[in-house]
């Protein structure tokens, strides 16, 4: 037996100890969860799950950009959407503007409109952001060019027209001595017109993704400037007052206007208007008539003309057995006499007292006042001519205002109060015998007319011209350009990017002209420029739309790409717990079992002490 070396201990205590070591590794994945937890444990799987864990995180990370992409395109796509909407009510109110039913009222308010609208579309350009970042106001780099080529013609039409003359007749005052002239009256008005259009040929596309384009645009702006010049040569000639403007109507003619006085000149062109207005009869003191000759209809009357139409009789029965009669006959050309007569069939005797009230001019007579108990004889004038009136065996005469004349019998002008719508009032009385008549009361001599005015004709010689010059304006522009792009990160990698387009929508860029002042011709010429605008939003929302169906495919693939990265990293790193479990357990016994032993390998050397000691 040998004591020295206790090799069965120590081969124990060996296994022991690479037991417990394997038990710890066990336990120590079983606490972890992973297979590898240092690099020693599988230096090679642990390059490769490293690899494959900064590949998740980067597609999970790339999948979040995707969506903040898409959030920017919808941004996009919403305001062109309005800008839409903005366009087409743009369009629709050219349209209605082309319509020549419209009044320049009416454009004045298309106008105002428009001119709200575009300020609201510079704004939505202008301010339409996402993350601060200015979507419509992307801005191009000029690889080479531009280069403007400008050209501008000017040509000149001159039309003579025919000459024309224009001859009227016209009064003037006495005093006044119109003097030949010459005037040159000029008008002008400039109606542009402009066309637009542009091209994109790709010639390059760089590792981003980023597009180099060969842009061109041409330009053409024609003003069309017509001037049209009137030189006007005006004479005089003063001629001899014809009797058609100084004589009167023959009182047969009136009798179309319903029987009572309207008198005027034959042919017109003076204000000389008269008429009797008002009739109203008392009878032994009471008003039985207030008639308003004009419209009362309820007044019975027969009406008597002569043969040459110059002496017209109007019997006005008025009830009660009591009639007036008014005789108008036409002195010469310019005076009437007027006379009144009272018939009286009844069977006792009346006291018959007869208003007449006479719109003597129609027009207001500065120069006059209400003058109450004037006399017979007055003298009526406006800015046309003067009229003399007599009147015979009237009880009461007033001259006033022809409303307070109408709104009672009896005579209540306040004496220097002036007249407005000059009136006479005329009062006859008589004593009417039973079953008597014709009695005369009276009547009114009207003219004759003096003249105030002279008669001239008057000739206008136009000699007219127009000009019309038309300026053509032509610009070609090209230029080599690199458009603005934002890069969405879309992968996990560097060039793994999805190139997103910002374009230069501004007025000025896009060359969306709308009129200050609307006419038919140019609301119907921009309707071009608006569909043009509304064609290129139309492409550019459709680009957009295009961008995030891309982005949405690629969030998928990345969402993809990392659920399946991950489980291949889970393969290569994380335990599988029941493997590691019966290694444990089997590690477990294994210790135990070299516990038990190494103390039986201990005890094995106590039968050398039994020999020592006996």
């Amino acid at each position: 037996m040998i004591l020295a070396h206790n090799l069965e201990a120590m081969n124990t205590n060996r296994q022991y100890g690479i037991v417990t070591k394997n038990k710890d590794k066990a336990a120590e994945r079983l606490a972890s969860g992973y297979k590898i937890n240092r690099a020693a444990d599988n230096a090679a799987g642990l390059q490769i799950s490293e690899k494959m864990r900064s590949q998740v995180r980067g597609l999970q990370q790339a999948a979040r950009n995707v969506q903040d992409g898409n959030s920017l395109t919808n941004v996009a796509d919403g305001g062109i959407h309005e800008i839409h909407a903005l366009l087409q009510r743009q369009r629709e109110l050219l349209v209605q503007a082309a319509n020549d039913v419209n009044t320049d009222a009416d454009r004045a308010n298309i106008e105002e409109e428009l001119a709200t609208l575009a300020d609201e579309l510079d704004r939505m350009y202008g301010e339409t952001e996402f993350n601060t970042i200015k979507i419509f106001k992307g801005g191009e780099e000029y690889v080479d060019g531009p280069d403007v080529t400008a050209n501008s013609n000017t040509t000149t039409v001159v039309q003579k027209l025919k000459d024309r003359t224009v001859t009227k007749l016209l009064w003037l005052p006495d005093t006044a001595n119109p003097q030949d002239d010459v005037n040159i009256v000029t008008s002008s008005r400039t109606v542009p017109h402009a066309t637009y259009s542009e091209t994109e040929e790709v010639i390059d596309i760089d590792e981003n993704q980023h597009e180099t384009v060969k842009f061109s645009s041409d330009y053409t702006n024609t003003l069309v400037t017509t001037t049209r010049k009137d030189i006007i040569s005006t004479t005089y000639e003063e001629l001899t007052t014809d009797a058609d403007y100084t004589s009167l109507r023959n009182p047969g003619v009136m009798v179309r206007n319903g029987g009572y006085i309207n008198v005027q000149t034959k042919a017109g062109g003076l204000d000389l208007s008269c008429a009797m207005s008002q009739l109203a009869v008392k009878v032994d003191g009471t008003l039985i008539g207030n008639y308003d000759m004009y419209n009362n209809s309820s007044v019975q009357k027969t009406t008597t003309i002569s043969a040459d139409q110059k002496t017209a009789t109007t019997k006005y029965n008025l009830g009660n057995g009591v009639s007036v009669s008014q005789k108008v006959v036409l002195q010469g050309v310019d005076t009437y006499d007027i006379s009144y007569s009272v018939e009286n069939t009844d069977g006792q005797a009346h006291n018959i007292e007869i208003r007449f009230a006479f719109d003597v001019m129609n027009t207001p007579s500065p120069n006059l006042t209400d003058t109450h108990r004037s006399g017979t004889s007055f003298t009526l004038e406006n800015d046309d001519a003067k009229i003399g009136i007599q009147t015979t065996g009237t009880a009461d005469c007033c001259l006033g205002d022809i409303s307070t004349l109408y709104g009672t019998f009896d005579n209540n002008v306040q004496d220097g109060q002036k007249v407005m719508h000059t009136g006479l009032g005329c009062w006859w009385s008589t004593t009417a015998a039973a079953n008597s008549g014709p009695t005369e009361l009276g009547g009114v001599s009207y003219g004759p007319i003096q003249l105030k005015k002279k008669l001239y004709r008057q000739t206008d010689v136009v000699k007219s011209e127009i000009q019309v010059d038309t300026e053509v304006t032509t610009e070609h522009t090209e230029a080599t350009i690199k458009p603005k792009y934002l890069d969405i990160q879309a992968g996990a990698n560097s060039f793994q990017n999805i190139p997103v387009r910002l374009w230069d929508l501004s007025i000025e860029k896009m060359k969306c002209r709308v009129p200050e002042e609307i006419s038919a011709f140019n609301a119907s010429d921009c309707l071009e420029h608006i569909d043009r605008v509304i064609d290129k939003m139309s492409m550019i929302r459709s680009y957009y739309g295009a961008v995030t169906n891309r982005m949405e495919y690629a969030e998928k693939n990345d969402t993809n790409a990392a659920e399946n990265t991950q489980a291949a990293e889970s393969r290569i790193r994380d335990a599988d717990m029941a493997d590691e479990m019966v290694v444990f357990s089997k590690e477990s016994i294994l210790q135990q079992a070299a516990t038990s032993m190494l103390a039986q390998a201990n005890q094995s050397k106590q039968g050398i002490l039994s020999l020592l000691n006996g």
